[in-house]
């Protein structure tokens, strides 16, 4: 089983040139798909949906860790959904990510979650044109935005930004000073 998992990492590396480091899991975008790498000591506590570029993500209640989610790459159609309840960082890479058939985000954990925006990459989420979602990017939980990176939310439904709290040493607090966003909004 260890060596049939090795030869999946290996292909994993090859293909994507992304592999996830101890309290990692990375997901990469490309077109059409998603493929996904969870580090070892946390692939027993998730379970991961791909259906095409739409990556559902389930984390079991008993991690004891803190696990980093790293985000990469671009789709035209794809989402990625977290449910789980205990805090994460989402760790986001020069990633496209749009959605045509409702939010290209949804983290459904009610813990803080760290959005890091990784120094230098410009990440962009676009949502469903007029789709009944509630946002393009929906945190149930508090957001505290990091990092010297650049996040586009394009709503082009409801709302950019839903979230209970948002904060953090990129968080552009004049621009969203509401939780409840509208419209396109940038933080840098």
């Amino acid at each position: 089983m260890k060596q049939f998992f090795l030869s999946i990492l290996l292909v994993f590396f090859v293909v994507t040139g992304f592999s996830a480091n101890d309290h990692e899991v990375v997901i990469v975008y490309q077109g059409a798909t998603a493929a996904v790498d969870a580090s070892e000591d946390v692939s027993q506590f998730i379970t991961v949906d791909v259906n095409g570029a739409d990556v559902t993500v389930e984390q079991d209640d008993e991690v004891a860790d803190e696990i980093t989610y790293r985000l990469t790459e671009q789709t035209d159609n794809g989402s990625f959904v977290h449910k789980g309840d205990f805090k994460i960082t989402l760790s986001l890479e020069g990633l496209q990510l749009a959605s045509q058939t409702g939010a290209a985000m949804q983290i459904k954990n009610g813990k803080r979650i760290a959005i890091v925006l990784k120094d230098g990459t410009e990440n962009v989420l676009t949502d469903k044109d007029g789709g009944d979602q509630k946002a393009c990017m929906t945190v149930k939980g508090h957001c505290e935005f990091q990092g010297g990176g650049s996040l586009i939310i394009n709503g082009r439904g409801k709302h950019a930004l839903k979230s209970r709290i948002c904060g953090g040493e990129s968080y552009d607090r004049a621009a969203l000073a509401r939780q409840h966003c509208e419209g396109r909004h940038t933080h840098r």
